[in-house]
């Protein structure tokens, strides 16, 4: 519970500290999926199986981000000790920005599939 209670006394909500790590384990159950689709025979039933769940996943890390961004404007996280305050606005911006370029990619990748 040491690194909850430190997030939470950065200024992070309980929602936001879940949402980062149910983000980081889909992300990764994702790139696993997305490794072993095209390398698994076009005919196989697997590779329609695998299918359904990049869907299935992919649409999990689509709701993800957006929890992640709702609770990113109603957070208001301190600047870590480590950082001065330049320093941690310019990495939650380069973070802002990598959120909003994977809530756009599921789109995009619906949009090609389409």
């Amino acid at each position: 519970m040491g690194l909850m209670r430190y997030f939470l006394d950065q200024g992070y909500s309980r929602a936001a500290i879940v949402a980062g790590h149910v983000f980081a384990l889909l992300y990764f159950t994702h790139s696993i999926i997305n490794t072993k689709m095209p390398r698994t025979d076009k005919l196989l039933p697997m590779r329609e199986t695998l299918r359904g769940y990049h869907y299935l996943v992919g649409t999990l890390l689509l709701i993800t981000v957006i929890v992640i961004l709702i609770r990113w404007f109603k957070d208001k996280p301190i600047s870590a000790g480590a950082l001065n305050p330049a320093a941690h606005r310019w990495a939650r911006t380069l973070a802002l920005l990598t959120y909003c370029m994977l809530f756009i990619t599921p789109l995009l990748g619906f949009v090609n599939a389409w």
